[in-house]
């Protein structure tokens, strides 16, 4: 997803920050309907050029509060405005709109992905109390990552010390540089012969009477 998240990756706890559950999980209801925006519906545009309905017109009012709902959903996870990812003059134009509104697509695209094929499909994995009211798996949404940042964590560089999660070309298979090293002492360590040690001596039992002392009867 490097045309959303760019150079500066993720780990577990840009989501979860400290938590079990990340915040911003969403199941199926008639309050989140919008939200499914990220699920299994395409466009959330509502372009009307002429006031009355036409066959070229069929935006209703309903579609219309759909939309500004996901919009403003959007707005609050990032902790930005409308003029953000739009041109005020003309919301509905790609070609004067910000860059960043081209970045917020591709994250659409990377939700409906990971709710598709990731999260949505656990649903038998799950406990039934980890269910919704209408028994589906929780799913994703913008804030469940950004948590009212523009950038998630304000863009820290998150996997710079974990080669691991990122494909470095020389990475060799080890957690750190350094474990290749660590794990060949180790291995020197545990193959050296170690200088025995005398058993201890023979403790007397409790239930066996000491000698006598010498020169006692």
């Amino acid at each position: 997803y490097s045309q959303h998240v760019k150079n500066t990756g993720v780990t577990c706890y840009t989501c979860h920050m400290g938590k079990p559950l990340p915040n911003g999980l969403w199941f199926y209801s008639s309050q989140t309907d919008y939200l499914r925006h990220y699920l299994d519906r395409d466009g959330a545009r509502v372009i009307s050029q002429t006031v009355a309905p036409a066959s070229v017109n069929r935006s209703s009012v309903k579609q219309t509060e759909w939309t500004y709902a996901l919009m403003i959903s959007q707005s609050r996870s990032l902790g930005v405005n409308c003029t953000y990812c739009h041109n005020s003059r003309q919301f509905s134009s790609w070609r004067e709109a910000p860059p960043q509104r081209v970045t917020a697509y591709h994250g659409i695209l990377m939700l409906r992905d990971v709710n598709q094929n990731y999260l949505a499909p656990l649903q038998p994995v799950y406990p039934a109390v980890r269910l919704g009211a209408m028994g589906d798996a929780p799913k994703a949404q913008c804030v469940t990552c950004h948590n009212g940042a523009y950038k998630p964590l304000y863009g820290a560089q998150m996997t710079k010390d974990f080669p691991a999660l990122w494909g470095r070309a020389d990475w060799n298979g080890a957690p750190f540089p350094g474990i290749m090293t660590m794990a060949a002492d180790t291995t020197k360590r545990d193959s050296t012969v170690a200088t025995p040690v005398a058993a201890p001596a023979q403790r007397t039992s409790a239930k066996t009477a000491p000698a006598a002392p010498v020169g006692m009867n």
